[in-house]
């Protein structure tokens, strides 16, 4: 298994569940992938997956094997209007004429071309502007690709108005399923990069950067979709012979959305009752997120905890516009954000500041960006890479998964389950 993210270490699970012998080469020092917890003085931070979206099944099952707690996430959530905090939900007037559009609609569109043919007239200037947003900042998608059936989908799902956090950290998920490999008798190998995979039916070498070749009869590859999109890259992969020009193809048509996450920790949570730099009181009642069009659109708190913790996120295209910023350039387009929101100082913000993070995962070589969305004729390319080549190699991961959950950890691990089902049907 090539990948110890979520999909990886869920189908190395499954097969060592089955008594087949299994090896997980994962080119980090850690597993998890985009799952990674981080623990600090102020708590756990998470830099990458934080949120369960929905009552999903698997997730929930595995966490509850792992004894985990899982929280309601609750508060409320604030908007940006003339340039001031106030309750408030993303969408505007117009919501529900946008969803009984979005049901009529009968052939698969971009959303670009949907909003463009629906939505033109002015007086949707405001309503078409916060859909843009929303979907290239929650979904990371490019509205010009991104497939309109597929967000609505997505939006009428049962599952979508609640969210939920794990007490004890995503990684705790990760270690459960680590252990459960380790002790059905598979192997981890860390720090190792695959380099090539030369494969014939029932036969795989695999090269790393450490000149060493493990051999196999199946392959599961369960590396992010960016990765296996590039080329030049220090963890891209070549095979040999080549994978069908269809597979390759299916590969390059999935979206694949930028995400740069900040998280920063405060002396207090001066956000629950401030003085702006007017000198005007503001107290927030039990805020959550709070949605702007500020440089860094998106923050939110960690309530119903009052740790000190601010949470930045700017997804899609204006990710990928800044992703070849250096750090402390997009820590200060972050702190001014901060300050626009609040109506404070930099200089303020900075005195209050005791930690300040920025995970890129953009730049990131063993990522290349966050979570695929779902492109026009999706549906058609993940069923080209859900079927096993020559029953030897396979594809696992929240790219490849069919489903409502496009872009989730349930994404992935339904995903890895899967493939490695279909490895056991095979042998």
């Amino acid at each position: 298994v090539i990948g110890a993210g979520a999909a990886g270490l869920m189908s190395a699970k499954e097969l060592a569940d089955k008594g087949k012998k299994v090896l997980v080469l994962e080119a980090r020092e850690r597993a998890g992938g985009r799952i990674f917890t981080m623990k600090e003085k102020a708590g756990l931070l998470e830099a990458g997956a934080e949120f369960i979206h929905g009552r999903l099944p698997l997730t929930l099952g595995l966490l509850e094997k792992a004894n985990a707690n899982i929280l309601l996430v609750k508060g409320n959530n604030y908007i940006v209007r003339n340039n001031y905090l106030s309750k408030g939900d993303f969408f505007i007037e117009g919501w529900d004429d946008l969803l009984a559009k979005l049901k009529g609609l009968k052939e698969d569109i971009s959303l670009q071309e949907f909003l463009d043919t629906r939505f033109a007239s002015p007086g949707y200037a405001n309503l078409r502007k916060s859909v843009i947003e929303f979907v290239e900042g929650y979904d990371a998608a490019d509205i010009s690709k991104v497939s309109a059936l597929a967000i609505r989908d997505e939006w009428l799902a049962d599952n979508v108005s609640l969210d939920f956090r794990i007490k004890e950290g995503y990684d705790c998920l990760i270690k459960y399923l680590e252990n459960e490999i380790i002790v059905k008798g598979g192997s981890i190998n860390y720090s190792t990069i695959v380099k090539e995979i030369l494969w014939s039916r029932g036969n795989v070498e695999v090269m790393t950067n450490r000149d060493i070749c493990f051999h196999a009869q199946k392959v599961i590859i369960a590396v992010p979709i960016g990765v296996l999109q590039s080329s030049k890259q220090p963890a891209s992969i070549l095979f040999n012979p080549p994978i069908p020009p269809n597979v390759y193809q299916a590969i390059h048509q999935i979206g694949y959305g930028a995400v740069i996450k900040f998280v920063f920790v405060f002396k207090e949570p001066f956000w629950l009752d401030y003085f702006d730099k007017n000198g005007k009181h503001h107290k927030l009642d039990n805020p959550s997120f709070i949605f702007s069009n500020a440089f860094i659109p998106t923050w939110w708190t960690q309530y119903p905890s009052n740790i000190p913790v601010l949470t930045g996120w700017i997804a899609g295209k204006n990710a990928l516009k800044i992703s070849s910023w250096n750090t402390q350039q997009l820590l200060e387009k972050a702190v001014e954000s901060i300050s626009l929101l609040f109506h404070v100082s930099t200089e303020w913000i900075y005195e209050q500041l005791l930690e300040q993070k920025v995970f890129n995962w953009v730049a990131d070589p063993f990522t290349m960006g966050g979570y695929t969305y779902s492109s026009i004729g999706s549906a058609e390319v993940r069923k080209v890479l859900s079927t096993p080549i020559n029953d030897t190699i396979y594809f696992a991961g929240e790219g490849v998964y069919e489903g409502p959950e496009m872009g989730t950890v349930e994404a992935a691990l339904v995903s890895g389950k899967r493939a490695a089902d279909k490895v056991t049907l095979s042998i």
